[in-house]
């Protein structure tokens, strides 16, 4: 991977919201064989005759493919390595801590690695931390590519590894990350659906480009608390249970947030057992998701390009319910997602 190519280089022509049930860069559809073209589907998805059981089976196996392997859980630690080196000479006493989806289980081939640095002098600006690593990261010549964000709620140090191209953003002092992966892990004991429908759309958003909140796309955290306020929703809906499948959970989520949700009148909440509740009148029509760690803070308010998130939803969902799977010889997921490079490249 040549870690000087630009990120709008590197991004497919996917890249719109509004997929068409036939996109020119998706591998063709018309192999007998869908285990051998879709490269996480295994024989026992691909020969189901019910398609929501197919698609229930093939998500399994979509998270399953994508786990990340020994190689690679090696090369993120080592990643950690080098940098903590560099953050403890230059500021002694400082804890770097790892969290993000490679301690959630909720990673991605390619993902970011998400790092908090605690340093023993919390007066010092977070704008004066990220320009320092950065200028000795450089120095050192362990990245190849920075960028410093400082307008974000939490400004951070976007920078991608010399050696390995991994992808690395690090905040400074701020708790909530590193607390965060307990939380969701609870949620995740609790909604255990969440994990296998949260795989599939955070590569679902990323190869439209619409999986980063600092763009007004929607991160990986505030994607998790979308699914369980989906799968509460679900719930509610359907207080005595039945046989559901992820199917069901999966359609259900592309169908409330790509046609029912009002983001302009609405607003979601997950703490508990969840709840939607009433913005107030003329509200902006920006998604309102209320923190589980903080009452106060709307998590959803910096998602400014969200209705593009919402065309895609409803896109996705459209091509789900029309397209006849077998006959074209597709898989449902193989609709809306294309077996890229990174997925060819994990056989």
């Amino acid at each position: 991977m040549d870690c000087q190519t630009s990120a709008s280089s590197r991004r497919s022509r996917s890249n719109s919201p509004l997929l068409e049930p036939y996109c020119d860069d998706f591998l063709p559809a018309n192999a007998p064989d869908p285990a051998k073209l879709y490269p996480w589907v295994t024989a026992k998805s691909s020969q189901s005759e019910d398609p929501m059981v197919q698609m229930h089976e093939e998500m399994m196996d979509f998270y399953d493919f994508v786990q990340p392997s020994q190689g690679e859980v090696k090369a993120h630690n080592e990643v950690l390595e080098r940098i903590e080196k560099v953050v403890k000479r230059l500021w002694p006493g400082t804890q770097i801590k790892s969290f993000g989806s490679l301690k959630t289980g909720l990673w991605l081939p390619n993902s970011d690695m998400d790092l908090a640095v605690f340093t023993p002098n919390r007066l010092l600006s977070t704008k004066y931390l990220i320009k320092e690593l950065a200028l000795e990261l450089n120095f050192r010549k362990i990245l190849c590519y920075q960028e410093r964000v400082f307008r974000a709620r939490v400004p951070i140090l976007k920078l991608r590894d010399q050696k390995t191209a991994i992808p690395v953003d690090i905040c400074f002092n701020i708790e909530n990350g590193v607390t965060g992966v307990d939380m969701v892990k609870a949620y995740m004991d609790r909604y255990p659906e969440a994990k296998y429908i949260t795989i599939v759309l955070k590569y679902f958003l990323r190869q439209r480009a619409l999986n980063e909140t600092y763009s007004g796309g929607i991160g990986s955290f505030l994607l998790f608390c979308t699914v369980i306020a989906g799968l509460q929703e679900h719930r509610r809906r359907f207080p005595q249970g039945g046989k559901f499948t992820l199917a069901h959970y999966f359609l259900h989520y592309l169908h409330f947030y790509g046609y029912e949700l009002d983001i302009s009148e609405t607003g979601l909440r997950i703490a508990g057992t969840g709840a939607v509740f009433p913005k107030p009148p003329n509200s902006p029509a920006l998604l309102t998701l209320i923190c589980p760690q903080d009452d106060e803070h709307d998590i959803g308010q910096n998602s400014f390009h969200f209705e593009k998130v919402q065309e895609a939803f409803a896109a996705a969902y459209e091509v789900m319910m029309v397209q006849p799977f077998r006959k074209s010889g597709l898989t449902p997921l193989s609709c809306i997602i294309r077996a890229d490079r990174s997925m060819l490249e994990r056989r």
